[in-house]
């Protein structure tokens, strides 16, 4: 252990942290013995495994002996690991702290056990969470949540089984969500006409015009289909005027409510203006900016 703990909690977190060195441990004796059959020139059968014994990889491979030594250095390693489990799971075992498990399935609950609740299936994936042994439930209720399993406290009053961990979960981040909504709705706003504004701009050569983007996209069609690649007067060039007109006024009425939610005077000024001039790398003949 590299600290000594003194509380249950830190006796458990400790615990739980050496649990994980015990899980790369093991892997590092599959490796090793990997290493041995594979020069022990062993091959793996159709269900992927070894054909030959451990023993007889070894005794095969036994001029390897540095793959043999980092095998018997990664069980030492291993073993000496599970001894500082046991260890700290015997003081546990003569001290009877509280220990929690929470369920990570959707809806679960807090248990006493990882599978001694006879709610907790085979299949359910289940939190040793050290950090509360030793409370009391009242206590871990006060940090998380009403979410204690029934089953496993039936004495607990229903005020502290009431719920679940997920729509604990859910009522925690209903502000962070809630303030997410009221941003995408902002955006919304800015970018998305109202509908008395898509009423009031009505259809443009066949297509309603939703968004303060398509206003643009209205006057600089407007532009180019003045001279449409140098070719003359577009067919819809009528409809885009009218349409030109109606958008201005939009727009303008938009930034008159909200700064940024519509355009300028000068804004739009600017678009046609730049749409004449990418007109005119077009092809178009110069034109000046048309007044609606």
């Amino acid at each position: 252990m590299t600290a000594i703990a003194t509380t249950p909690a830190e006796i458990d977190i400790e615990m739980s942290r050496i649990c994980g060195e015990v899980v790369k441990a093991e892997r590092a004796i599959s490796w090793a013995l990997n290493a041995l059959h594979t020069a022990a020139g062993d091959t793996r059968s159709a269900r992927s495994l070894w054909k030959m014994t451990d023993d007889e990889a070894r005794a095969s491979a036994s001029g390897f002996t540095k793959l043999i030594n980092g095998e018997i250095s990664a069980r030492f390693d291993h073993a000496l690991l599970v001894g500082q489990v046991q260890a700290l799971n015997a003081i546990w075992n003569r001290e009877g702290w509280t220990r929690y498990y929470f369920c990570t399935n959707t809806n679960g609950h807090i248990h006493t056990s990882e599978r001694g609740c006879p709610t907790v299936h085979p299949t359910t994936q289940m939190a040793f969470r050290p950090e509360f042994s030793g409370l009391t439930p009242a206590e871990v209720v006060e940090q998380v949540g009403p979410a204690l399993c029934s089953v496993c406290y039936p004495d607990a009053p229903v005020e502290h089984t009431s719920s679940n961990l997920t729509a604990i979960e859910r009522a925690a981040r209903r502000p962070e969500l809630d303030a997410r909504k009221a941003e995408i709705a902002a955006q919304r706003a800015i970018k998305r006409l109202t509908d008395e504004q898509v009423k009031q701009i009505g259809r443009i050569d066949g297509s309603w015009i939703e968004t303060v983007h398509g206003c643009v996209e209205v006057l600089r069609s407007e532009v180019e289909f003045r001279d449409y690649y140098g070719r003359g007067e577009h067919p819809s060039h009528a409809e885009y005027v009218r349409g030109a007109a109606l958008v201005k006024t939009v727009l303008a009425e938009r930034e008159a409510a909200s700064a940024g939610y519509g355009k300028t005077a000068a804004d739009i000024e600017t678009i046609i203006e730049r749409a004449i001039k990418r007109n005119i790398k077009d092809g178009a003949r110069e034109a000046k900016v048309r007044s609606f």
